[in-house]
């Protein structure tokens, strides 16, 4: 990012610690594709990547989302 400082954005994601969840849906109607999540605080930088592709991943109730799936995945 040419001629913008990184600042603000290191400070979200060394900030506090704080339980994390990652949620995805699907669809216009959002539903529920995927989410998991702690309750254990942990700094952002250190879990949301993990928790993204767990929760996209791994959770037991869904199957794996696909590539196919992605044009019409919202995370939050």
């Amino acid at each position: 990012m040419p001629g913008r400082s990184l600042q603000p954005l290191l400070a979200l994601a060394i900030g506090p610690c704080s339980p994390l969840f990652v949620t995805w849906n699907t669809g216009a109607s959002r539903r529920l594709r995927g989410c998991i999540g702690t309750f254990e605080p942990q700094p952002l930088y250190e879990g949301l990547a993990d928790y993204a592709l767990t929760s996209a991943l791994h959770d037991s109730r869904f199957m794996p989302i696909t590539k196919r799936e992605l044009p019409n995945l919202e995370c939050w």
